[in-house]
């Protein structure tokens, strides 16, 4: 999308090669596991990259076992 009130167009842009795309997971702003239910497209240095999702590690995040067997949601 072009941007009118600049006077070149966004695809002369070039992304430096030191800044890279990475999915992060929407509701913990960490890189995304492929179990993330949200995911945002953000961008990086080697500095700034944060770590890896801790919340979504497996098909069952949403499950959390009680302390009497139970599972319940996490919200």
């Amino acid at each position: 999308m072009n941007d009118p009130s600049i006077a070149m167009p966004l695809e002369y842009f070039e992304r430096p090669a030191t800044v890279y795309a990475d999915s992060i997971c929407a509701m913990t702003k960490k890189l995304a596991t492929p179990y993330c239910p949200e995911r945002a497209l953000e961008y990086f240095t080697d500095k700034t990259r944060p770590g890896r999702c801790d919340v979504h590690t497996s098909p069952e995040w949403k499950k959390e076992t009680a302390g009497d067997g139970e599972d319940k949601l996490l919200m």
